[in-house]
């Protein structure tokens, strides 16, 4: 039998679980639901256990172990809150927050709070819509480069138009005007006419 084949074989025996197990699937009465999950495909086996379940189960057999404050602690600043803060996340509030939350707020258990609210979901906390952030500037490396090289071109291209009308562009090109005129008196200065002989 083939792996989907027994796959399919499984979940018709309901073996294969049709979900799974969540933090905040609202499945028990924890408060704070905790899951444990391991899973290896070498030995084809998944295991779940809802940790919290047993804890709750523990709790009662070591009650002096056990202790639980109506408020929450604000390590950050070191203080107490006692009332539930009011939903600011971006998101909807999860099912299992808002049936925990309702129960500490009226006072009554997380059961009775999700049977109450079963069919008020619309009073459910939505998400608040955090407000865009502002673009932030990038710089260009390589276009304020390109922007410097060009004023530098245009610049240089202004200075030898200036050298050119006044009749200086020999300065940029570095070749001397009177070299010219030298080579052809040294040339001249050493022509030998006809019948003289040269020293």
């Amino acid at each position: 039998m083939n792996a989907l084949a027994t796959k399919d074989v499984l979940s018709a025996l309901s073996v294969l679980p049709e979900d799974m197990w969540d933090v905040q699937d609202d499945k028990c009465d924890c408060v704070y639901q905790r899951i444990g999950f391991w899973t290896n495909p070498y030995l084809s086996e998944t295991l779940e256990v809802r940790m919290c379940c047993i804890w709750a189960e523990l709790y009662k057999f070591f009650p002096q172990f056990v202790r639980v404050t109506p408020a929450f602690y604000d390590y950050n600043r070191d203080e107490w809150e006692s009332e539930p803060r009011e939903w600011t996340a971006d998101f909807d509030m999860p099912p299992a927050i808002w049936h925990r939350q309702l129960a500490r707020a009226e006072r009554i258990t997380v059961a009775e709070a999700r049977e109450k609210y079963a069919d008020k979901d619309y009073l459910r906390p939505k998400g608040v819509k955090r407000p865009e952030p502002e673009p932030v500037e990038t710089v260009d490396p390589i276009g304020i480069l390109f922007e410097m090289v060009t004023g530098l071109a245009e610049i240089v291209s202004g200075i030898a138009n200036r050298l050119d009308a006044a009749g200086l562009a020999s300065v940029l090109t570095g070749e001397d005007s009177n070299s010219g005129a030298a080579e052809s008196d040294d040339h001249g200065a050493n022509q030998i006419s006809d019948g003289e002989v040269a020293p």
